[in-house]
């Protein structure tokens, strides 16, 4: 896959958006975090799209789960490892603590090394679309962080939209969250485990230590973190939910 070919084209796309918002809102706290969320509206929904159909074309049995490709899944791996590069030259210009650009860039370098071993061997696709399927959750995730940070009139840009535009948007992270995180990364493992231990000639003999031990590492790694995610995040849903849900009833 072209993957110069997907880096130039997200930084023509990222680079007028920085200069769009730092013209339209000169005044922003942090307008390398609006405008890579603004050209997220077209990488994480295509992210997402790849990854579920890489899935549904490698997931038949353990030749195809393990050394199966798919063009999604190359598209996927080549856009989610230039991505990942990408962001690691710009989240230092994002307002963020040190504990947390250093946890996201590991995230980065991790998933680069992941994703970057698969692609370059051609094995394990299915895995790595599978975990990709995670990031479905991150659309409106990021569809809340633009909500927040747009800015129309002095209000944000939820205050002009129906309230249950913001609740309907909750509801789906908290449901996506669950899904395709919380559900998601116990059956991956689960998955790996049973073919690791079934078909160990056609997976864990023929599979580097990469993929044998940081790629159900990460996945754990994720899992722990979702989960205490999920626990917040069940929270902030309420709150959103319920003053719609009493609007609708007046």
């Amino acid at each position: 896959c072209a993957s110069s070919d997907l880096a130039t084209l997200q930084v023509l796309g990222f680079v007028p958006c920085l200069m769009w918002v730092k013209r339209r809102w000169p005044d922003h706290k942090d307008p390398w975090a609006l405008a890579d969320g603004l050209i997220s509206l077209v990488i994480f929904p295509l992210l997402t799209a790849l990854a579920v159909a890489s899935t549904a074309s490698l997931h038949h049995d353990v030749e195809s789960r393990w050394q199966g490709t798919a063009l999604s899944a190359q598209l996927f791996l080549c856009l989610y490892i230039t991505r990942a590069i990408l962001h690691c030259f710009i989240q230092p210009f994002q307002v963020m603590s040190r504990s947390l650009l250093i946890m996201m860039t590991l995230h980065h370098i991790l998933s680069v090394a992941c994703f970057g071993s698969g692609l370059a061997y051609g094995r394990c696709h299915f895995w790595a679309g599978f975990n990709g399927c995670c990031e479905a959750s991150t659309i409106f995730l990021n569809n809340l962080y633009l909500m927040k940070q747009i800015r129309i009139g002095g209000q944000e840009l939820k205050d002009h939209l129906p309230g249950w535009v913001n609740a309907l948007n909750g509801l789906c992270l908290w449901g996506a969250f669950l899904v395709f995180r919380i559900m998601l990364f116990p059956t991956w493992l689960y998955m790996f485990y049973m073919d690791v231990t079934k078909e160990p000639e056609n997976t864990w003999n023929v599979s580097s230590p990469l993929e044998r031990y940081m790629y159900p590492l990460v996945t754990l790694f994720l899992l722990c973190l979702s989960a205490t995610w999920f626990a917040a995040l069940t929270r902030g849903m309420l709150k959103v939910v319920r003053p719609a849900k009493k609007s609708l009833t007046d």
